[in-house]
């Protein structure tokens, strides 16, 4: 058993298994609350940059998008491959720009303009409304921050545990 000699402020927030840390643990996802996110771009936005709790309406609605709609369907397998090849990049380009500017305005336009509107489509069912909301989003931040999806690696894709901003394969 490890012992620390840290504060409860130390620990870190864990977004895949939802869970805290201690520095030196060996959780990969690991993130200093308050600090960089690292991977998925939307918890980047809601928590990172605007302050939102990780358990807010408009995260959870749009992770039973992911968990109980696409994740279980394979024609979105490119939609979730694209969100965790990208995720991290753009997540790391919209906090920079935020510390840089120290202006949420650019965080407000995607809450307010693509997320609430698609956790609210979520709300409605409407999940194919929801994932247009979203892909016109993804389209604008790769437009803005100008990146191109590489598509290798692919074929070994788990889509299944797919959308969390990085990627998993398929056990051989």
């Amino acid at each position: 058993m490890n012992t620390y000699n840290v504060n409860d402020s130390d620990k870190g927030y864990c977004e895949w298994y939802k869970t805290t840390y201690y520095p030196d643990d060996s959780c990969n996802h690991y993130n200093k609350r308050g600090s960089y996110h690292g991977g998925c771009y939307i918890t980047t936005i809601v928590c990172n940059i605007l302050g939102f709790d990780d358990n807010c309406e408009v995260l959870n609605n749009l992770r039973k998008l992911r968990d109980n709609f696409m994740q279980k369907k394979e024609e979105y397998k490119n939609d979730l491959y694209e969100y965790d090849k990208i995720g991290p990049q753009i997540s790391v380009l919209l906090y920079e720009d935020y510390k840089e500017t120290d202006d949420d305005m650019i965080a407000k336009a995607l809450y307010y303009n693509f997320l609430v509107p698609a956790a609210n489509q979520v709300k409605e069912n409407n999940y194919i409304g929801a994932i247009d909301t979203y892909k016109n989003m993804t389209s604008l931040l790769k437009n803005t921050y100008n990146i191109k999806v590489d598509k290798k690696g692919l074929n070994n894709y788990d889509y299944k545990k797919g959308g969390h901003g990085y990627i998993k394969t398929r056990e051989a």
